[in-house]
Order: C-alpha cells, then sequence, then structure tokens
C-alpha cells in the first residue's frame, strides 16, 4: 500500500498577490522632480533668448562705431560715399551726406566690409521685395537682418541722416532690453527707438510695449 505524500503547498496560494502602490510622499518628490526639471528648461530658454538679445544690442553698437570710423576715414557715410569707385572698388553713391537710396542702403554695407569695419562678405545688391538677402545684408541673431531704411521714420520724428533697422522678430520686450542697454530705454526718444509705422501692440504711447505678444515689433537706430 502506498503512503500518501503530503505537498507543502505555498502560504499564499489562492491570494492574489498584493500590489504596492505609490505612497502620497513618493508622488509629491516625483512630481517636484518633475517640476524642477521643467522650471529649469523654461530658465535655460529664457537665458537663451536673453542672451541673444545682448548679441544684438552688440552688434548695434558695432555697427554704430564701424559707420563712425568709416566717417573719420573718407568724409562720408558707407553707401553714400561718391569716390567709392576709386576707394573701395564699390559703387559710388551721391554724397549728399544721407543713405537716402536702395542702391546705398545695400551698399553701405558692401563698403564697411571692404574698409574692413565690419566682418562677412555683403555684395551690394539691390532687392526688390522681402527681407533682404544674407548675400547683401547682415543677420541679426533674432534670424532677421539689419537693414538701412529709405524710407519711415523714427517713432519720434527725429532728424538723421541714416536709419539702422534692427530687422522683424523681435517684441518689445526685447527692444526694450536693448534700448536699456545701449540707449535710455524709452521708444520715443534717444538715438534708439521704434519705428513709427510699427504695429500698435508694440507701444504704449511712447513707451515699448513690455507685456505685448506681438514678435512684429522694429527699432531703429538714428545715424547723425
Amino acid at each position: 500500500m502506498k503512503t500518501a505524500q503530503l505537498v507543502n503547498k505555498p502560504r499564499n496560494m489562492g491570494f492574489k498577490k498584493q500590489q504596492r502602490g505609490f505612497s502620497l510622499i513618493e508622488l509629491g518628490l516625483a512630481l517636484a522632480v518633475i517640476a524642477l526639471i521643467a522650471g529649469g528648461v523654461a530658465k535655460g530658454r529664457e537665458l537663451f533668448k536673453s542672451a541673444k538679445v545682448q548679441n544684438l544690442a552688440s552688434q548695434l553698437q558695432n555697427m554704430e562705431t564701424a559707420i563712425s570710423a568709416f566717417e573719420s576715414r573718407f568724409g562720408a557715410l558707407p553707401g553714400d560715399l561718391s569716390t567709392a569707385v576709386a576707394n573701395l572698388g564699390a559703387s559710388n553713391g551721391d554724397g549728399n551726406g544721407k543713405i537716402s537710396t536702395a542702391a546705398e542702403a545695400v551698399g553701405a554695407f558692401q563698403q564697411l566690409s571692404l574698409a574692413n569695419l565690419l566682418n562677412g562678405n555683403y555684395n551690394g545688391a539691390t532687392y526688390t521685395s522681402g527681407i533682404c538677402p544674407t548675400a547683401t545684408c547682415p543677420s541679426n541673431p533674432m534670424g532677421g537682418r539689419l537693414e538701412f531704411l529709405t524710407s519711415g521714420s523714427a517713432l519720434g520724428g527725429n532728424s538723421f541722416n541714416a536709419l539702422l533697422s534692427t530687422g522683424g522678430q523681435l517684441s518689445a520686450k526685447q527692444l526694450a532690453e536693448i534700448d536699456r542697454k545701449i540707449d535710455d530705454g524709452s521708444a520715443g526718444t534717444g538715438r534708439f527707438q521704434a519705428l513709427s509705422s510699427i504695429d500698435d501692440a508694440c507701444l504704449n504711447g511712447t513707451q515699448w510695449n513690455e507685456v505685448g505678444t506681438s514678435s512684429a515689433c522694429v527699432g531703429v537706430l538714428l545715424i547723425n
């Protein structure tokens, strides 16, 4: 007669295995970590944008210095130089003391470059519409182009011999930051102002509308 063998069954047989969930403390810690990471990413983006704005402010100041050096050497504004063929191998301007024609506006960057006062090579070619090509005008750090304007005016209506535009793709807050760095911080006074024809959302009277959401704001540097 066979002896019956006893089989030891697992003690938890017949019972569902208990699943341990996250405690409220663990969930809180996880959410805090996620919030810190998200905040760090947002802060990093803000710092990156701020660095671009600072670079544009420096670019404008360097351009102003280059123009002044050009005037000291040749006795004329770049682009307007009436002896540019002889001195630089570029097209002559009309010598009226202003950057006032489309040819002079694009020729200014070419002449500055040929005089070794501006990094890069620019062809001085006129264009009929749209954003100035990179072969003709310097890029700004925000993806736009610096351009000498031959029409339009500064918000404050001041007189000038040349009007250098920051190009588009800027907010009023960014332009206000530039203005405070290189001028008086006001959109309607000083040598750095708002272009008078920009979107109304960019302005609060004669001040930059820093809470506005428009990214089509334009600043201009007045050259005398």
